[in-house]
């Protein structure tokens, strides 16, 4: 992403760090705490957060090479083995395509009450 942003679509504020912290967080308690479901959460929430506002499909490439970087050198763990699940067409890696597909939420589950749902793939 270019240093100087030309479309104010692309500016973020620490509002939106926080609204990533929290919505992981919150989750924590409602999500099946698996380490690898729990990073499959967190770049869920990245997406949701940023990638959703991009417009453009270099900005969204680099998200996603950005994403795989920090799992593979933060986490210490392979992104295309957290989120293999979605590369359908079994290329060996994850890509924007695939990441289409990766979504957490609780709404199947609307014959519980909202507290005893459970926030999941």
């Amino acid at each position: 992403m270019s240093n100087i942003s030309v479309d104010c679509i692309y500016r973020s504020n620490l509002l939106d760090i926080c609204l990533l912290i929290l919505f992981v967080i919150a989750s924590c308690h409602r999500a099946d705490n698996a380490s690898q479901k729990m990073k499959r959460l967190w770049v869920h929430e990245c997406f949701r957060v940023f990638y959703d506002r991009l417009v453009d499909d270099k900005d969204r490439q680099w998200l996603l090479d950005t994403l795989k970087t920090i799992i593979n050198e933060q986490f210490d763990d392979e992104f295309d083995g957290v989120m293999g699940g979605l590369d359908a067409d079994e290329k060996g890696f994850v890509d924007i395509e695939d990441m289409r597909r990766c979504f957490f939420g609780d709404f199947v589950q609307n014959d519980k009450e909202p507290e005893d749902r459970t926030y999941d793939e």
